[in-house]
């Protein structure tokens, strides 16, 4: 980071393990004549897609709740095969969803389909169910 604040280098780094480490970048910010430089420090994310942003292009493309759940799945790196096992059906029943994924999406290929999922800009839930302790919106029962 002294890097980045003095000499304005930017860094990707991995901090613990390297395979299941936790990876940053280190970004300069512009700093003003005679003030230390400041440094914004990025985390990258845990997965390449989140569960919501699968779940806003599904509907998206009005795609079925088992259609979402191999999209999400496909996302998640498993293949075909895995999902199949996993979900207790058989290869062609995963087979066919994909095919209806692709085609309600218009996409070519596998790898373009997790190609646009993963492009998405990032979702988080804005309604959350606050705490006893603080004061805001509630969500009705």
């Amino acid at each position: 980071m002294q890097d980045a604040a003095s000499r304005g280098l930017r860094r990707m780094v991995v901090v613990g393990a390297a395979r299941g480490g936790v990876r940053l970048s280190v970004v300069p910010l512009r700093a003003g004549q005679g003030q230390t430089g400041a440094v914004l420090v990025v985390l990258a994310r845990r997965q390449m897609v989140s569960a919501l942003a699968a779940q806003a292009f599904a509907r998206a493309y009005q795609l079925s709740r088992c259609e979402e759940q191999v999209l999400l799945a496909l996302c998640q790196g498993q293949t075909p095969q895995e999902i199949a096992e996993q979900h207790g059906v058989k290869i062609a029943t995963v087979r066919t969803q994909v095919a209806s994924v692709r085609s309600k999406t218009g996409v070519a290929s596998i790898r373009d389909l997790v190609q646009q999922v993963a492009c998405l800009p990032p979702l988080v839930g804005s309604l959350r169910q606050c705490s006893p302790h603080r004061e805001g919106p509630r969500l009705a029962a």
